[in-house]
């Protein structure tokens, strides 16, 4: 069985609203910024991106929050890409 996921410690924003999940690590960021940053979620959350994002996502949504498991992306990389992203602004 796998070990629970647990929270980035420099990428956890409690304000904020989505979750994204990668090699058991969570990250939650604004919508805005990933929006802002990527056409694939700046689309998923318009309900413009669903069946183009099934292929990158795999989305669980329960009563409380959904967490969108990136399936392609290592937690490394993702968490250099929020370093980037974070510096350009």
């Amino acid at each position: 069985m796998a070990a629970p996921p647990r929270e980035h410690p420099e990428f956890w924003m409690s304000e904020t609203s989505v979750i994204l999940q990668t090699d058991g690590i969570r990250h939650k960021l604004p919508q805005w910024y990933l929006s802002k940053h990527s056409k694939l979620f700046a689309n998923l959350f318009n309900g413009k991106g669903q069946s183009a994002s099934a292929a990158q996502l795999e989305i669980e949504d329960d009563s409380v929050e959904t967490v969108y498991h990136l399936k392609k992306v290592k937690a490394a990389d993702l968490e250099v890409l929020l370093r980037v992203m974070d510096d350009a602004m």
